[in-house]
């Protein structure tokens, strides 16, 4: 039956054509029953908003929608699709859309499926099926169905679900609530447009004062202003309510939302919002105290060796006691307290004990800081922090001195020499010894003569040296110190020494022969020779080691720092130094020791102090003080013998047959002490010339820093600035990052290269201290670079602005050091010349009284001697006087470097003063004329040269003052010369308490010598107290008046009855004037500080209130 097979594959095909059109016809009654729908719920919703409905009508509402959407379902989906569609229906679709099949297709079904036994009917239908099959094969049956209904209201449908969404997006609220009311009628439910308030905080508790932010949120009805009405006590009458009605703050950036800050709430009050007449809930601000320390108490327990009583300090938390001391803190609160902790510093918090008061109990060891947190019964924390200061004060170390002789002295093996010492502490001494060694020896101490004073915080006691008693020989140095230990037996005992001092022992027939050789000119110079002035000052150079040694030792300490180690270094160095003087020392001596056929031993002895102070340099390179001070103090007894043996070796040329040879050895040694000198002069040049070096090429810096500067501010305005221009500033500014580190590193050596002294001293600061800024401006400028790469040109700019402030502020401080190198080298010219005015005055004087003893008594050997002595010193005179010019004409050049157009003009005044008068002329016609014993002409030209050098004199004192442009410069000139002035009035007072043992005639031409010098200074002063450069110098006229009052001897009948002033009362008014000018000084820096503080990272709107604030801290 092949016709059976034949139409079951057409059926095959019409079923699956009926089974789209079923498909169609669900998802087009779908859709229509959607579009309904939410036509019906839309419609609703709108009569709802605008029409708020009753509960009963959205009930009927309800059951209406659910009624008619059952209704569509009903008539688009289920009866549709229950609808019974035929193959034959199918046929007859696709011979509507197909007319060309000519009913073949419905034959074909039709009578396909009937069952034929004639087998001419049955070929007929096989023919019938065959043909169908065969004009249908390329139709398409499901295309028949039609789509186009389906499409559009499936599409209508998406619109309807999309129309859904965006309003559920936009209307997120209203739409929730239109539905609740459709679907669920029987609940109450606000109408969609009913405004609601969402209020923050609400209910609130908060500490008294503290600002209450309040905000609403509007849902429903759009809101154009909402209003706050709040309840408060009144100010002024605590029992009394006011009410206030505040417009809120639309937030920018939401809409419906509105904002308010009430401030300092102290009480409490009430509050609720209105928003299109629609009030919120009435909410309540409850306020609370902050809890604080109402009250606080501090009882000390201290130390049982103070033996201070127990006290309490009331009404001030900050500790201050004594290291050791049990402090009890009792605090009482103003509210009850739940929970209490104490922490110290960085520490871990402690409970403190809650009873009647707040109680913690410490012992103070350290400075720093308490803090106290209080939890309250309302559950409050104190919300700053309550914050004391521990001021732990150390038990100082005993402060001892040796007040007699209290400098080095010379004596015999069998003399005595006394020792007075003085110790104090603040809460009581124990113990007070003096301790010697005799060169390197073991320490000793010295047995009690007398006690003077004795009290618990203050001991005097006097010693005696018997060195006849001692195993000493001459040459021998006795080193001695005071030690002072405290009774402190819980962090100490603390010690205390003093300066240590030297006793040489000299020949006890030194004085004997000193006074035999007054009548032999040629042996009365040995004390004053120049081989015997360079010993002197090689053995005064160690003494300074072996001080500096000392103070090493006092003052280390477990842990040693860089700054320890650096002084530790730099008396190694000049340890070092001084070795490689007295090697060139010795290579001096020895060829004379040679030719002259003398003992070499005092080569022997400066051999063995060379290496001893080689030990002393290596030992202090490693930073071991106390190792070291045996090998200087051997080296300084070694020094010390070879001077005694010096002199007694050129005693024996002169009165020998060498006179010549040591007239050269003086001469050669003179030369080597000028080299010396010279050398010196020459490290100070060469640090000179780094410091002016290192200035210019930081000011180069800094104009490099403000062009990138000036840069990054531009790319810092630019909407989108260029990120290869940023990447380019970027690298050169990291150049300039490693460029101002190189220079902070030289300014760094520079300042560990620095010499002892005040004045090197105060470079070394300056130096640290631009180093210190040029490393900060070094890091600034990192940031600043590492900002670039990061494309934040503005953040660059601050740090670059930082980076300017540290530059100037190094530049500064380099500018004071080129300056006070300046000053130094006016100082050591001034200085110069003060010294040969008053050599010519006491040549002048001496060739007074050779002429009238000459006149009276005529020309004897011994005043023909005296002329020849005065001819050499004149010469002397002469050969500093060249000195002097060239260091004129160096100065000048220096301060034409500098660009300090007065003062250069100042100093090319003193030098043509020089050159016009022709004082070098004068000086060797004074000479020759000494030399031919013509003292009247001699005299006259002695006069014109004092005159010429007091002129000089007055043009470099008026140098210094022009050199001075600020007042605080001016204050630190002025500081420097009381300084200067200060050593050279205790210079004064203590040689003069040790001319006792000198023969009169020495003892009187040095007196002179004194008294001209303090002259000087008195001169100095007057010219100072008579000198007004700013309105402040005025406050000091009377302090000025007073220290020129006591360098005046007292006088009677206007004669002066002693050459020299009351020295006590000199250095007093000194130290009452400089603490005076340091004060003025230490405002001036302050009032710097405070105004370089103001500058920092202050944004430009607060520039004002900040200036105003540090004008009255100022003030």
């Amino acid at each position: 039956m092949l016709h059976r097979e034949n139409l079951n594959a057409l059926k095959s095909q019409i079923l699956d054509t009926r089974r789209l059109w079923k498909q169609t016809i669900f998802w087009t009654g779908l859709a229509i029953v959607v579009v309904f729908s939410v036509g019906l719920l839309f419609s609703g919703a709108l009569i709802d908003l605008f029409l708020p409905l009753p509960s009963m009508i959205r009930i009927l509402l309800l059951a209406g929608i659910i009624g008619f959407v059952g209704f569509l379902c009903f008539k688009y989906i289920i009866k549709r699709h229950f609808a019974p569609i035929t193959p034959h229906d199918i046929a007859l679709k696709v011979e509507e859309c197909h007319p060309e099949l000519e009913d073949r297709l419905v034959s074909a079904i039709q009578f396909g499926d009937r069952s034929i036994d004639d087998p001419m009917q049955a070929h007929m239908v096989n023919r019938l099926v065959t043909d169908a099959i065969a004009e249908s094969k390329s139709i398409d049956f499901k295309a028949t169905v039609d789509k186009s209904q389906r499409n559009k209201r499936v599409a209508a449908a998406f619109l309807a679900f999309l129309i859904c969404g965006l309003t559920v997006i936009t209307f997120p609220n209203q739409t929730e609530t239109a539905l609740r009311r459709i679907f669920v009628p029987w609940k109450k439910t606000d109408p969609i447009l009913t405004t609601k308030l969402v209020v923050k905080p609400g209910e609130a508790r908060i500490l008294r004062g503290q600002s209450l932010p309040i905000e609403v949120k509007i849902t429903g009805r759009k809101a154009d202003q909402a209003t706050i009405i709040y309840t408060k006590l009144d100010f002024n009458q605590t029992d009394v309510l006011i009410e206030k009605k505040i417009k809120m703050v639309p937030f920018e950036n939401q809409k419906n939302h509105f904002g308010y800050e009430v401030f300092n709430v102290d009480h409490e009050m009430k509050y609720y919002i209105v928003v299109n007449e629609t009030e919120s809930e009435h909410f309540t601000v409850k306020v609370f105290d902050v809890p604080k320390v109402k009250d606080i108490e501090i009882s000390y327990s201290f130390p049982a060796y103070t033996k201070i009583k127990p006290m309490i300090q009331r009404d001030n938390g900050d500790i201050r006691a004594i290291v050791g001391t049990e402090a009890t803190v009792r605090i009482m609160p103003n509210k009850p307290i739940q929970t209490a902790t104490l922490q110290i510093g960085d520490g871990e918090r402690q409970p403190m004990q809650i009873d009647e008061l707040i109680t913690y109990q410490a012992k103070i060891l350290e400075n720093g800081k308490y803090t106290v947190d209080l939890l309250c019964i309302d559950g409050f924390k104190n919300q700053v922090p309550i914050e004391y200061e521990i001021n732990a004060v150390p038990d100082k170390k005993p402060e001892v001195a040796i007040t007699d002789p209290s400098r080095d002295v010379k004596a015999t093996k069998l003399e005595e020499v006394s020792v007075t010492i003085e110790a104090t502490d603040d809460f009581g001494l124990a113990e007070l010894v003096l301790t010697y060694s005799i060169g390197s020896s073991g320490n000793q101490q010295l047995p009690v003569e007398t006690s003077l004073t004795k009290t618990d915080k203050n001991i005097s006691r006097s010693y005696i040296f018997y060195l006849e008693e001692m195993d000493i020989e001459p040459g021998d140095v006795i080193s001695y110190f005071a030690e002072a230990t405290d009774n402190n037996t819980l962090t100490g005992p603390g010690k205390g020494t003093s300066q240590i001092y030297f006793i040489e022992i000299k020949p006890f027939n030194e004085r004997y022969e000193e006074i035999e050789s007054q009548g032999e000119p040629q042996n009365s110079q040995n004390q004053d020779s120049p081989a015997a002035q360079l010993m002197a000052k090689l053995a005064g150079e160690q003494k300074q080691i072996i001080r500096e040694t000392w103070k090493h030792i006092n003052s280390q300490t477990d842990k040693t720092n860089d700054e320890y180690t650096s002084e530790v270094k730099k008396t190694a160095k000049k340890q070092e130094k001084l070795k490689g003087q007295v090697q060139r020392t010795v290579d001096e001596i020895g060829t004379f020791m040679q030719e002259g056929s003398v003992d070499p031993e005092i080569l022997m002895l400066l051999e063995q102090a060379i290496d001893k102070m080689g030990e002393a340099a290596d030992t202090l390179g490693r930073i071991e003080p106390k190792p070291a001070l045996p090998a200087e103090q051997d080296a300084l007894e070694l020094v010390v013998k070879a001077i005694m043996k010096l002199q007694k070796v050129l005693t024996q040329m002169q009165n020998g047959e060498n006179q010549q040879m040591a007239e050269d050895l003086e001469v050669e040694l003179e030369d080597l002490d000028n080299q010396f000198a010279e050398d010196q002069k020459q490290l100070e040049q060469e640090m000179r010339e780094q410091t002016q070096e290192l200035l210019e090429q930081a000011r180069e810096t800094l104009e490099q820093q403000k062009n990138l500067n000036q840069q990054s501010q531009q790319m810092g305005r630019e909407n989108q600035p260029s990120r290869r221009q940023m990447q380019q500033n970027s690298q050169e500014q990291q150049q300039l990052a490693q460029q101002t580190q190189q220079m902070a590193q030289q300014a760094q050596q520079m300042s560990n290269q620095q010499s002892e002294g005040p004045q090197s001293n105060r470079n070394q600061q300056r130096l640290e201290q631009a180093a210190k800024s040029m490393r900060g401006a070094s890091e600034s400028q990192q940031k600043s670079a590492d900002s670039l790469k990061q494309q934040q040109p503005q953040v660059s700019t601050a740090k670059g602005a930082k980076a300017t402030e540290q530059l100037e502020e190094a530049i500064n401080q380099l500018e004071k050091v080129a300056s006070q190198f300046t000053d130094e080298a006016l100082a050591d010219v001034t200085e110069k010349i003060n010294q040969m005015i008053n050599q010519q005055s006491q040549v002048r004087s001496q060739t007074t009284e050779v002429k009238e003893e000459m006149e009276q008594n005529g020309s004897t050997s011994e005043n023909r001697q005296q002329t020849a002595d005065l001819s050499k010193q004149q010469r002397n005179l002469q050969k500093n006087l060249q000195g002097l010019q060239q260091n004129l004409t160096d100065l000048q050049e220096e301060l034409n470097r500098q660009g300090d157009s007065k003062a250069e003009r100042d100093v090319a005044n003193a030098n043509r003063r020089l050159i016009e008068d022709q004082t070098e002329r004068d000086m060797s016609n004074a000479e020759r004329a000494l030399r031919w014993r013509n003292l009247e002409y001699a005299e006259r030209n002695q006069q014109e040269i004092l005159e010429s050098l007091e002129q000089t004199r007055d043009h470099l004192l008026q140098a210094r003052l022009n050199m001075a442009q600020t007042e605080e410069e001016r204050l630190e000139a002025m500081l420097s010369q009381l300084e200067r002035w200060e050593n050279q009035v205790e210079d004064t007072q203590r040689e003069l308490e040790a001319m006792d043992q000198q023969p009169d005639q020495a003892k009187q031409k040095r007196q002179e010598q004194l008294s001209e010098q303090q002259k000087q200074i008195r001169e100095n002063v007057k010219q100072k107290s008579a000198t007004r450069n700013t309105a402040t110098d005025g406050e000091y006229e009377e302090l000025w008046l007073g220290l020129l009052k006591s360098l005046t001897p007292p006088s009677r009948n206007g004669r002066d009855t002693t050459a020299f002033p009351d020295f006590n009362l000199a250095l007093t008014n000194i130290n009452k004037l400089k603490q005076a000018l340091e004060n003025r000084l230490v405002e001036i820096q302050q009032d710097k500080q405070l105004a370089k503080v103001a500058k920092e990272d202050v944004p430009p709107e607060y520039r004002s209130a900040v200036n105003q604030y540090y004008e009255s801290l100022a003030q």
